[in-house]
């Protein structure tokens, strides 16, 4: 029976770490993507790429 309990854990601590490491991983990807678009729109003082930032994801 404790194997069981062994075994719920281990499934469970995965489980967390997952969360947590795609989280930051998401996290990471959509604040450089965020930066990247900022940088350009301060280039060209105008928000065309933001709005062709929003096209390519719709």
């Amino acid at each position: 029976m404790s194997i069981i309990w062994l075994y719920l854990g281990i499934v469970a601590f995965s489980s967390v770490l997952g969360v947590i490491i795609g989280y930051v991983g998401l996290t990471a990807h959509f604040n450089q993507r965020f930066l990247t678009v900022a940088d350009a729109c301060q280039e060209t003082d105008s928000l065309e790429p933001l709005i062709d930032e929003l096209e390519q994801q719709s």
